[in-house]
């Protein structure tokens, strides 16, 4: 159903820690977002642009809502199987966030 819900009305979830695994599994990568169907979408997601991160790099709070989004998607991304992607939110991470020790336990169990 969730595939049918999508070609004629896309709904998009953005990653966040209330929503639980249960729900989670029923949804699959849309660009930056998720959707509710469970293959991956064409539409890739995107590295973060240069400018970006220079003003992540210029503004802690601009820094951590970015690393806080990229970290939920990685934890999305391993849970559900898409590692891929899941290594391309934490390439953003060892950017915006070298030294956290949350996102080196979750790459590491992400391997």
């Amino acid at each position: 159903m969730g595939a049918t819900l999508d070609r004629s009305r896309p709904v998009r979830i953005e990653p966040d820690v209330v929503l639980g695994p249960e729900v989670r599994k029923g949804l699959g990568p849309a660009g930056g977002l998720w959707s509710l169907a469970k293959s991956t979408s064409p539409e890739a997601a995107q590295p973060l642009p240069g400018w970006v991160l220079a003003e992540a790099g210029r503004d802690r709070q601009v820094r951590a809502f970015l690393a806080w989004r990229s970290y939920l998607d990685a934890t999305w991304s391993c849970g559900s199987g898409f590692i891929e992607r899941a290594r391309q939110r934490f390439a953003e991470l060892e950017e915006l966030v070298p030294a956290d020790e949350r996102f080196r336990e979750l790459r590491q169990r992400c391997q």
